[in-house]
């Protein structure tokens, strides 16, 4: 999901460095609506041009001029078309970009590209945007090689706690989604809803989840106690590589060891039945070869005693070395006894 935002961005942005959006407003303007309706989970489409980047802002600034697009540019005729989803209304609505030179979306875009020298995307913080919590996902739009503005999508940390939860119902696990710089984005745990934003070496679990964002492109995994409610988990994690998140996933250590118990238990029934089978035949072989071999010493002494007469009874049963035995023994009486 972030790759695909990331992904809409950075072609917004080509459209107006190689597509012919540039400077055409009303054109970058329905381009950017599009983009908010075929894309459910976004919140919001926007671009946002340098002061008078396409040396229109004076002629957009003049009072009734392309009045279907007015909403697109601030007082001093800038172009700031923002697309957003009115969760009142359910309306898609435009409204001019506020804040550009503050915000990370903007002047963070803005400086990473000066310090890196190449069009690069970011996906943002996780903060509070007129009264959304949100994420965005921005690429800078770079023509002749200056910097002229930018091209983004927001989505809401709602929508991706959403998503999270659904994961969270079908997998049966508590899910933590942390920032690039260590902020909350998502917690699907009871106390969830007050870390949203917060960063974890502000929160409860600093000392447990330190480790694990020591090392982004490591994974981890590991048996401890949480802090928020006591019980013992066992810890997972995973990097999401684009926008730099980490994933952290908790589950009850009884939840983890109950299935194998039942596992262990079963198969130990299973082994102790077929035990008991196999002792059972091996003590019924075992004394019906003794019986007969008794029975094979018993005539081999009444022959050696030289009691010729008596009857000697052998059980001759199969073909085994015991039947065999028995066998030559009868034979040698009667032959004995003939005599």
């Amino acid at each position: 999901a972030n790759t695909r935002a990331v992904l809409a961005a950075e072609v917004m942005a080509h459209a107006q460095e190689s597509g012919g959006l540039f400077a055409q407003r009303e054109a970058s303007v329905t381009f950017a609506r599009r983009i908010l309706e075929v894309n459910q989970d976004f919140t919001a489409t926007y671009f946002g041009y340098e002061p008078n980047a396409d040396g229109q802002d004076d002629h957009y600034q003049e009072s009734g001029v392309a009045s279907e697009i007015t909403n697109a540019h601030d007082g001093a005729g800038r172009f700031l078309p923002y697309w957003f989803r009115d969760r009142a209304s359910s309306r898609i609505l435009l409204t001019p970009l506020v804040d550009m030179e503050t915000s990370l979306y903007y002047q963070g875009t803005r400086e990473l590209y000066f310090e890196r020298g190449d069009g690069h995307s970011m996906v943002t913080e996780p903060y509070v945007y007129e009264g959304k919590m949100i994420v965005e996902q921005v690429h800078p739009v770079i023509i002749d090689g200056q910097f002229r503005g930018i091209a983004g999508v927001d989505r809401a940390l709602t929508d991706i706690a959403s998503f999270v939860q659904a994961i969270k119902e079908r997998a049966g696990i508590d899910i933590f989604l942390i920032s690039r710089s260590g902020r909350f984005i998502s917690s699907t745990t009871p106390e969830g809803p007050d870390l949203i934003t917060k960063d974890v070496t502000a929160t409860m679990y600093e000392g447990l989840f330190g480790p694990f964002l020591s090392d982004r492109t490591e994974t981890f995994f590991e048996l401890s106690i949480d802090p928020a409610n006591g019980a013992t988990h066992y810890y997972a994690t995973a990097p999401v590589q684009t926008g730099t998140w980490t994933v952290v996933v908790r589950k009850l250590e009884s939840d983890v060891a109950a299935p194998i118990r039942e596992s262990l238990i079963l198969n130990l029934a299973m082994a102790a039945i077929g035990l008991s089978i196999v002792i059972g035949l091996s003590l019924w072989t075992s004394r019906s070869v003794t019986r007969r071999i008794g029975m094979a010493v018993t005539a081999a002494d009444t022959v050696a005693s030289g009691n010729l007469t008596a009857h000697v009874e052998l059980q001759v049963q199969g073909d085994d070395e015991v039947s065999l035995l028995m066998g030559s023994l009868g034979r040698m009486a009667a032959s004995l006894e003939a005599k």
